[in-house]
């Protein structure tokens, strides 16, 4: 019972913690040269307070996996999913109402 109480409580701080969130998709690329005049582009999915903190966490991710700074690159489009979030948050809401229903 002390397991459940504990899950509950984690799950209840991650929802609060979620519903501050937003959904951005970020869609960014290396700077090009004379050498590589159409680089490829680079986008994620990143879940962020603000587009601030969205941009700073794509270049953040892209400098570790690809080894392109910011400024060395450009964002080509910054877009807020409106719909991904809600879904999520609504299918959490039903997986904390899930063991309540069975037992």
């Amino acid at each position: 019972m002390l397991d459940s109480n504990r899950e509950l409580c984690s799950i209840a701080k991650l929802t609060s913690y979620l519903g501050r969130l937003q959904e951005y998709q970020v869609i960014g690329r290396h700077l090009p040269s004379e050498a590589n005049p159409a680089p490829k582009l680079y986008r994620m999915r990143i879940f962020a307070p603000n587009d601030v903190v969205a941009k700073s966490r794509f270049w953040y991710f892209l400098g570790k996996l690809r080894k392109i700074k910011k400024a060395n690159g450009e964002i080509i489009s910054l877009n807020q999913v409106r719909e991904g979030i809600w879904q999520n948050a609504m299918l959490l809401n039903f997986k904390l109402e899930l063991p309540l229903i069975v037992f």
